[in-house]
């Protein structure tokens, strides 16, 4: 028989199941110039929000501060911090905060009893300033610190420790505040940077750390004769403090370095290498720095500590001879390095991602399973996509030169394999600038939106204002890598596969690409990829249909021996090495259905029609799906008469090929089975189920299948009844 709607399974057989999914899109901002720099979670899931607005006509709830301090010239151009419902949905305040200059909020971060810091530049009085506020928004305190020249000194980063003391980094040509006698770098030494100045202002790195209610408790400089910029910090399970940056210094204090040379130092001081480096809590004593980079320019821009002590910074690289497993494939690519810092030292992954133009990393959020969360901007129209929500760049506005860039939000696997990766953007340039990750696997990222048409779901507002740009922030469910299983293809919540059914390996790290056999057909190694069972008569290859980093697509041909659950081991081989082992579990039958999304939950992958057809008979779909962001929805079908009966085929797995009673409920009804059989697809069976006039009206109701005995039952599917 063949099948009566193909394209039904391009996503249901061929996608990760549990592939990520957009739960909400917002543009965020007034009548002028926004933008979102930093986002955050709270303890209970609400997010934090901020950036930096130029409109008198702004979004502002309960607010500390409730209108723009304008300029002199009526100019506005203020710090926003605002909180949001976890959802996205509902604004809970929003204030501005700003004096009457021009004022940059930067960074953002949450201490343990919910306290929200925001730091920043005041860049007209060369300053920067630290805010800080209660969960609900109430203005607790500020502190400043000037700089002698206010166009070189910002702030990037901050984080707090178990203490909730308060670290903060970022450049400068020097604070007027002097630092402690005996601080790291307590001065800043001559440079061979801006030397034409009076005075000669070089740029060095600085951390600072604060107490709880910002009092300035400690400091140091970190840099040496050319520019050293700090964009990132982190605090180690020891308490010692990390930062990371960029620097053209070729004399940046080292100490057991993985790379003791700056090579991209001969580009002077807009060149260089990235940095990272580790100082004690009290920032007295550095513990570790090393140079990180390639003849090009590279920098870091994000950094991460896991608790075994590695550590883990990413940037952007204009290096083809970056330290890495892959190489720059284009302008400017991203970089995601994990170093081993203690003896020896030395570079344990290294890792390019990028495409054929300029992509950029901004942000890097890890998990606790070692998985790496990166945000950014490209507008490489090859860069590299996996189980995407948006596919293909959005567009230039009229008069922009091509191509523009979009924002990307792209998973990585402790091993540096890209698990998920998509685009996010419309007719304009787009940027991601910031990223969270929340404690049930929530992925919020913030940036800067040009376009008109930016995508928004489930928006607090859906449609941007602002006359040159609106900040905007999107949040995904991201599920972490899990172990290696294997479980039916229709669900993953099917963990026992029939003889003959279509079965998937999900996990992480399975196959270096994604590939794809035509029609439907098998290999039995693709991408290099070899799934082997230790059958009784001896190894078994499976034929495969589709194979990802995330999820393999096979026949299950394996016979079931005797009734109850069969258990065989089975092994994952790549370049002859065996990478993932476990067992397959069988019983025939074992059945699952497919919906429309691929996930096996939701509207079924189903049509509705005549019971008796013709080759001019036309079909219902029972659902569908937003082709850009892959939702799917019920579509209503109709019932049938005494006079004209109907019947829904529905495709599932698991049936066919290993006969055995069975019956079918829909909406809690029992109906009819008036035939199961295989499709032209290997593995996928139609089901065919009388539709009864009392389904009529009924909505939206569950189908679910039951063969054999009570212990095989699908997974529930929707369909909706006219």
């Amino acid at each position: 028989m063949l099948i009566r709607c193909l394209p039904l399974f391009l996503a249901s057989l061929l996608c990760h199941a549990q592939s990520p999914s957009l739960n909400s899109s917002t543009v965020f901002g007034g009548n002028e110039f926004d933008h979102i720099t930093a986002v955050a979670y709270g303890p209970d899931g609400t997010i934090y929000v901020t950036g930096s607005t130029a409109s008198k006509e702004f979004h502002i709830r309960n607010a500390a501060q409730s209108s723009c301090n304008l300029s002199p010239t009526s100019v506005c151009y203020d710090h926003f911090l605002a909180r949001f419902s976890a959802d996205g949905r509902d604004l809970l305040f929003s204030t501005y905060l700003g004096s009457d200059s021009k004022d940059e909020a930067r960074a953002i971060t949450v201490d343990r009893e919910g306290n929200v810091y925001v730091a920043g530049n005041w860049s007209n009085s060369g300053q920067i300033s630290i805010s800080r506020f209660t969960p609900s928004g109430f203005f607790i305190n500020q502190v400043r610190l000037r700089s002698p020249n206010e166009t070189l000194t910002a702030v990037y980063a901050l984080t707090t420790d178990s203490l909730n003391r308060l670290y903060v980094t970022g450049q400068t040509s020097e604070f007027q505040v002097a630092l402690p006698s005996n601080a790291y770098q307590n001065n800043i030494g001559p440079s061979s940077c801006y030397s034409g100045s009076a005075p000669p202002y070089p740029v060095h790195a600085f951390v600072l750390r604060f107490s709880q209610d910002l009092t300035l408790e400690r400091g140091t400089y970190f840099g040496g004769s050319g520019n050293d910029i700090a964009r990132a910090i982190a605090i180690g399970p020891d308490g010692d403090v990390w930062i990371a940056g960029e620097t053209s210094s070729s004399n940046l204090p080292l100490i057991s370095p993985i790379q003791s040379t700056n090579k991209g130092g001969a580009q002077g001081c807009s060149g260089g290498d990235a940095f990272v480096a580790r100082f004690n809590p009290d920032l007295t004593a550095l513990r570790f720095s090393t140079f990180l980079g390639g003849s090009g320019k590279d920098g870091a821009t994000a950094l991460s500590l896991d608790l075994s002590g590695a550590t883990t910074i990413a940037g952007s690289t204009a290096s083809h001879d970056f330290p890495s497993q892959s190489h720059n494939s284009g302008g400017a690519d991203i970089f995601i390095a994990r170093l081993k810092t203690t003896a020896p030292t030395g570079v344990s992954m290294s890792v390019i991602i990028g495409g054929g133009g300029d992509d950029y990393l901004h942000a890097m959020a890890a998990d606790a399973s070692g998985t790496f969360y990166l945000a950014g901007a490209t507008n490489s129209s090859n860069f590299p996509l996996a189980s995407p929500y948006q596919a293909t760049l959005g567009g230039c506005l009229p008069g922009q030169p091509a191509p523009c860039y979009d924002a990307f939000l792209t998973q990585v696997s402790s091993g540096g394999t890209v698990i998920f990766s998509t685009l996010l953007g419309g007719d304009g340039d787009d940027h991601a600038l910031a990223i969270a990750l929340s404690g049930d696997q929530k992925v919020v990222i913030g940036g800067e939106a040009q376009s008109r048409n930016f995508p928004t779901y489930r928006a607090f507002q859906p449609v941007a204002t602002g006359t040159a740009a609106d900040g905007f922030f999107s949040i995904f469910s991201v599920p972490p890598p899990a172990p290696a299983a294997i479980v039916s293809a229709a669900s993953d919540s099917i963990k026992v596969v029939a003889t003959n059914s279509l079965a998937a390996l999900t996990g992480y790290d399975l196959a270096p690409a994604f590939a794809v056999t035509p029609f439907y057909g098998f290999d039995f190694s693709p991408a290099g990829t070899v799934l082997e069972f230790e059958a009784r008569t001896g190894p078994v290859r499976a034929p495969i249909i589709s194979a990802s980093p995330t999820r393999i697509v096979f026949q299950a041909t394996l016979p079931v021996l005797g009734p109850g659950v069969n258990t065989t081991p089975f092994r994952l081989i790549r370049n002859n090495q065996i990478i993932q082992s476990g067992v397959i579990n069988m019983q025939n039958p074992s059945p699952a259905l497919f919906s429309a999304n691929g996930r096996g939950a939701g509207a079924a992958a189903a049509v509705a029609g005549p019971q008796t057809a013709t080759k001019n008979t036309t079909y219902e779909l029972a659902f569908s799906c937003n082709t850009v962001s892959t939702q799917c929805a019920t579509s209503p079908i109709t019932a049938g008469t005494v006079a004209v009966p109907r019947v829904l085929y529905i495709y599932g797995t698991g049936l066919a090929s290993a006969p055995s009673p069975a019956s079918a409920e829909i909406g809690g009804l029992s109906v009819q089975i008036l035939s199961i059989a295989a499709t032209s697809v290997p593995g996928v069976d139609e089901i065919a189920l009388a539709l009864p006039a009392s389904l009529a009206g009924k909505g939206r109701v569950p189908v679910r299948i039951v063969a054999g005995n009570a212990n095989a039952i699908s997974n529930l599917v929707e369909v909706e009844f006219k």
